[in-house]
């Protein structure tokens, strides 16, 4: 199960980042459009995964990332990350090291547009557990975080139809995935107090 979940994170990587050579963003008005870049056959994979996080959950994936790369050669480094500013270094940096592919959750989409415009303008840029719509990333990986807060909401209004208290737990509250979450949770539980 590890390994399908790395394999999973690397699939859309392996889809988009094929042959070719690499392209320049097009440009539509003032918004550059989304592309995907394609990199010679002869060059080398290598991707990287940006965490907004410290935890077991990427603990898990790390070592899934680990037997994909024993099994396929093919490298990706995993960045642990904890603050906006740590991830918006770390994706400079990748640039500067001409990763092909780069999969990030995003601590603060809204806030980070810009950098993750820039990645995605020199990398294959996809969004994983935390979306950034409003990016030019390839593709989303994860949960509607809201709406999974809705059902958690309404699963706690069942089990607890006489009323009572509950405690959430996440990982970490700077994390748009986690605000969302807690948001449809709210939503749902309105009300029932």
């Amino acid at each position: 199960m590890k390994f399908g979940f790395t394999l999973g994170l690397l699939a859309p990587w392996g889809a988009v980042g094929a042959m070719g050579c690499k392209q320049q963003p097009q440009q539509r008005g003032a918004q550059a459009v989304k592309q995907v870049h394609q990199f010679p056959a002869s060059t080398p994979r290598k991707f990287a995964l940006l965490t907004n996080s410290v935890s077991v959950f990427w603990n898990r994936a790390q070592k899934g990332i680990d037997k994909f790369h024993q099994e396929t050669g093919i490298q990706v480094d995993m960045k642990l990350c904890t603050s906006v500013a740590q991830q918006n270094r770390i994706l400079e940096d990748l640039i500067s090291q001409d990763y092909n592919g780069i999969a990030i959750s995003a601590i603060a989409p809204e806030d980070q547009t810009n950098e993750l415009n820039k990645a995605a303008g020199n990398a294959n840029l996809l969004c994983i557990d935390s979306d950034a719509p409003h990016s030019n990333r390839l593709l989303y990986l994860g949960t509607n975080n809201y709406e999974a807060g809705r059902l958690l909401g309404k699963r706690i209004v069942q089990l607890l139809s006489g009323g009572g208290k509950i405690a959430v737990f996440v990982g970490t509250f700077s994390a748009d995935n986690a605000k969302e979450r807690l948001r449809g949770i709210e939503a749902e539980i309105a009300g029932h107090s």
